[in-house]
């Protein structure tokens, strides 16, 4: 059977329209995959990618009610194969009866300004679901039900936090092009535009004695795969902010014929779980 562990909502506020938004989280996710992909041969492998260009089929439509009107919308899709290897902890290798090399399924749903993305492993599947709105005062962004919603801890993540490297630091990163930055502390209160990434994680499965742990590990691993692919936004914002919506989804697609296949061996867990988030 399947057990919720714990249900987490993170909300980031970001210098940026929501338009601009979509196009960065598009150009972001594409780059990222590709960067994995391209060091030591590892990492992200495009395996479908549906733009939503044209009359929308049935596998392009979400199943999941983001709103409260709607049974689904028109959505574009993608499917990748995030590689896994000796990085993931002893207690997660026990849990997996000894496989030292994990192949996680990402399904992505984009019906901006909502996208749904699972993640499915043995014995585990993580849903994120995400809202993206001007309104930085959503009491129930998601629409989740009333059980839900008071079952959720909510966090906030401040995209200023420590970054990995400098290049990727908000707090030094300045935008030639638009002027923004670095952002500075409570730069959210003063900042125009704004808007905030809505992010609610369901972890379901079923690891007996492990829960705990299973439960603390992804969602660490959840904020800081947000925290970073935030930053990267913000930071690589002079690449994409000149580019149309086209452009970046055209980049996208793209890779399902350039990304090669993973190799077998010297596999690590990069950029797994980084989204469509």
């Amino acid at each position: 059977f399947f057990v919720f562990w714990m249900l987490k909502e993170y909300r980031i506020p970001l210098p940026f329209t929501v338009d601009e938004f979509e196009r960065g989280h598009i150009y972001m996710s594409s780059t990222a995959a590709h960067n994995a992909t391209s060091v030591q041969s590892s990492g992200v492998r495009v395996v479908e990618c549906r733009s939503r260009v044209g009359k929308p089929k049935v596998y392009d439509r979400c199943p999941f009610r983001f709103t409260t009107e709607d049974d689904g919308v028109a959505c574009s899709y993608h499917r990748r194969i995030l590689t896994g290897s000796s990085s993931v902890p002893s207690w997660a290798q026990i849990l997996f009866r000894g496989n030292s090399v994990l192949d996680v399924q990402e399904k992505s749903w984009h019906c901006f300004p909502y996208i749904k993305t699972v993640y499915s492993l043995p014995m585990i599947s993580v849903i994120v679901l995400s809202h993206h709105s001007s309104d930085l005062k959503l009491k129930n962004a998601l629409n989740l039900p009333q059980k839900l919603a008071k079952q959720r801890i909510i966090e906030h993540i401040d995209i200023t936090e420590e970054a990995k490297q400098e290049s990727e630091d908000p707090t030094l990163c300045k935008s030639v092009k638009t002027g923004r930055g670095p952002l500075k502390r409570n730069w959210a209160r003063t900042a125009s535009p704004i808007m905030c990434a809505y992010k609610c994680v369901l972890i379901q499965a079923h690891f007996g004695v492990f829960s705990t742990r299973a439960e603390s590990f992804g969602q660490d691993i959840m904020r800081k795969v947000y925290l970073q692919c935030h930053q990267q936004i913000f930071c690589w914002s002079d690449d994409w902010i000149d580019l149309s919506l086209e452009q970046v989804e055209e980049l996208q697609k793209n890779q399902v014929e350039k990304e090669p296949p993973v190799p077998k061996q010297n596999k690590r867990l990069r950029g797994w779980l980084r989204a469509r988030l």
